[in-house]
């Protein structure tokens, strides 16, 4: 039995090990090894009137913003897009920058 069968809620790691040493972010975005950084993170237990309130999220925005520096441009906007295909977008997005594979991620948001 693996130790990991009852092991409700374990944080395992994201990504993949690698064999070269790790640079920082900022040094791989600024030798052209890679273009931008994104992060995701999922919340659990949020109060559900701060979450779900235009507001807060705004204001969250722009603290955020300010807290890693980040210029923002133009005035916050808060919008509900919807749903989409997930698969569509991967095969959508695998053929316009002509890549031979591609593995997509999905998450539900509650």
């Amino acid at each position: 039995m693996n130790a990991l069968d009852n092991a409700e809620g374990a944080v395992l790691p994201t990504m993949a090990p690698t064999s070269a040493p790790v640079e920082s972010a900022e040094e791989l975005i600024r030798e052209g090894k890679a273009w931008g950084l994104s992060t995701a993170v999922d919340l659990h237990g949020c109060r559900p009137e701060a979450i779900r309130d235009r507001n807060q999220i705004e204001a969250y925005v722009i603290a955020l913003c300010k807290l890693i520096r980040m210029k923002r441009f133009g005035k916050c906007q808060i919008v509900h897009f919807g749903g989409y295909d997930p698969a569509l977008v991967e095969e959508f997005s695998r053929k316009f920058f002509g890549a031979r594979s591609s593995t997509a991620s999905v998450t539900m948001r509650y």
